[in-house]
């Protein structure tokens, strides 16, 4: 939640894969950390690519600013009902076996994993007292964005110096491109009215319940992002639901929000989202598998947030 999920699971499958040597565990393992990696990076805005252009977006198209923990509010029934649900769909068919003991240096945490351990619960804690808990507080007002980079900064302050300015060179400039990229691609779809082409077609099918319009909107995102990356697809989608709500007079935050947690949440194959790619990078998890387990909580998926999106977001 607070690192991506991207970087969630390049930490943790080394790990997964070190629980045991059963190959059998080893997959469900190394499924359980990319899955809970993809579930855990909606809870928060930077947990994954998309909630930080949806949040982009629709600042900029609407002047609609969420912060931290009232994206926490919204996200955090889905989180906990997937994790409930996922670990159960993973251990099936495991009846018999178990974890091999495993032994431990017992390592304390040093100084520099001390100073991060303290920056990143100091910031959580400011972000909580910044938020606004509405009707009852109005929180301190100051800017999210500069919070969160400030923290980041005092990595390299002198007498914390976890990084040091040299270890800019390794920061990876095709993602900050990439997120350039997203916002061009999604300003061109508006600026083209291909949008408005394609929301056309969408209103063509003239559905009028809500309920049913969330559940098919919910299932073309989740499937649609199987075959391609989230962050490609969100891309584009955005622009197009955005047109979509606007124009049929539906909650646009709500639609929308919708659309960016279904890019996330594709379980089946490896392109969709960085933790699938990671997990069958590993080598010892067949494509076959991961779309046989995926296809079972892409359709979970599909109930749990259409539902959280009806009776909580609306």
């Amino acid at each position: 939640t607070i690192l991506t999920n991207t970087t969630t699971s390049i930490l943790l499958v080394p790990v997964a894969l070190y629980l045991t040597q059963q190959t059998v565990l080893k997959i469900r393992f190394v499924l359980a950390v990319a899955y809970g990696a993809t579930i855990g990076g909606i809870l928060t805005p930077i947990g994954t690519v998309p909630n930080l252009l949806y949040i982009g977006y629709i600042e900029e198209k609407a002047g609609i600013s969420i912060s931290f923990f009232e994206w926490v509010g919204f996200m955090f029934p889905i989180v906990f009902i997937m994790l409930l649900i996922v670990p159960f769909i993973l251990s099936l068919g495991l009846k018999g076996y178990t974890v091999e003991a495993i032994e431990t240096n017992n390592k304390k945490i040093d100084t520099d994993q001390l100073k991060i351990i303290t920056i990143v619960v100091s910031l959580v804690l400011v972000l909580f007292i910044n938020s606004p808990i509405k009707p009852f507080y109005n929180g301190l007002g100051l800017n999210e964005k500069m919070l969160m980079l400030g923290a980041g900064l005092l990595l390299f302050m002198p007498k914390i110096e976890v990084l040091k300015w040299s270890d800019i060179k390794k920061l990876p400039f095709e993602i900050i491109f990439l997120f350039g990229a997203s916002f061009s691609i999604a300003s061109a779809f508006t600026s083209t009215q291909l949008a408005t082409a394609i929301t056309e077609y969408f209103i063509s099918f003239n559905i009028t319940s809500i309920g049913l319009l969330i559940i098919l909107i919910a299932f073309f995102v989740i499937f649609s992002t199987e075959v391609t990356s989230n962050t490609a697809l969100i891309t584009i989608a955005l622009p197009i639901f955005w047109t979509f709500s606007t124009t049929i007079g539906i909650n646009t935050s709500v639609i929308l929000m919708l659309v960016t947690v279904g890019a996330s949440f594709a379980f089946m194959l490896p392109i969709s989202t960085p933790p699938n790619a990671i997990a069958i990078s590993t080598g010892i998890i067949k494509v076959s598998f991961m779309a046989k387990i995926g296809f079972i909580l892409n359709i979970i998926a599909i109930i749990v947030l259409s539902s959280t999106a009806y009776f909580w977001w609306l």
